[in-house]
């Protein structure tokens, strides 16, 4: 979009002072009385106004013209390049030069929208010509659209049947593939299966065979679980018996104690009778 230095500030076009304001209005459209003899030559249907400033802003936008078809444009836009030339300060003189031309060409005109920082530059393009030429262009177009919309439709269904009769061909390959590969897949199920039964006996004889031998070494164990169960109750016996001896050691370990207790209060006594006696 084109830029440019030094923003103007947007004034409101109802309060605007007579007194330090010069104003201007001119429509640019082809009912621009300049251009009645002109009638191939035409505007993109924008009321401007220019103020005292020299900013040029939209006062009224025309109905069926070419900027209210292209919906951008809004009232109070301020206009600020024509084709990237910078018509800021311009006169509506010269921005009618720039913007007026043959019907049916295309003119860009650059606006911007808000004041300060939150400024907003946008372009747009537009069509010259007037509301009927717009209109007639319109409906041609309407026209030429069904028709080609008719033609495209008619390409589309021929197309849809070519690619229905591929498709119906590659679905009749699709489905003989599929017979030939569901009779391959039937013939290895049942190769499969006559395996599966073939391993499933060999796996129950294994089976057999082991419960046969697990029935044996039970047999066999037996005797060794009775000799194991016999081993423990006699070591049983036995620390039973350790039990009993160690008590009956601890049992003669306290008596002589105090047998050795005894006799030593017994030998005091004696020794302290002797030394009464002697004294």
């Amino acid at each position: 979009p084109f830029k440019f230095s030094g923003g103007f500030a947007r004034k409101r076009l109802w309060a605007r002072s007579t007194n330090d304001l010069r104003t201007q209005q001119d429509m640019i459209t082809s009912k621009d009385p300049h251009m009645a003899e002109a009638s191939s030559v035409a505007g993109v249907g924008i009321f401007f106004q220019q103020e005292g400033d020299g900013s040029v802003f939209v006062k009224t936008i025309v109905n069926g013209g070419s900027a209210e078809r292209e919906g951008s444009v809004r009232v109070g836009d301020l206009i600020v390049a024509v084709d990237d030339r910078d018509v800021v300060g311009e006169p509506l003189a010269t921005l009618r030069g720039l913007i007026l031309g043959p019907q049916g060409s295309l003119v860009t005109l650059a606006f911007e929208r808000g004041d300060g920082p939150d400024a907003q530059q946008f372009d747009c393009r537009l069509m010259r010509g007037t509301a009927e030429f717009l209109a007639g262009i319109s409906a041609s177009r309407g026209m030429e659209d069904d028709v080609d919309e008719a033609r495209l439709q008619l390409r589309q269904a021929l197309g849809h049947c070519a690619q229905d009769r591929e498709e119906l061909e590659r679905l009749r390959k699709m489905l003989l593939q599929e017979r030939e590969a569901a009779q391959v897949r039937e013939q290895e199920m049942e190769q499969v299966q006559a395996s599966n039964a073939e391993e499933s006996h060999r796996l129950n004889e294994v089976l057999r065979k082991a419960e046969q031998a697990r029935r044996e070494a039970e047999i066999k164990l037996h005797p060794l679980q009775q000799r194991e169960a016999d081993l423990a109750e006699e070591l049983n016996r036995q620390k039973e018996k350790e039990r009993l001896r160690k008590e009956y050691i601890e049992e003669l370990k306290k008596r002589h104690e105090e047998d050795k207790n005894r006799l030593e209060q017994l030998h005091l006594k004696e020794q302290a009778g002797r030394r009464g006696d002697q004294g």
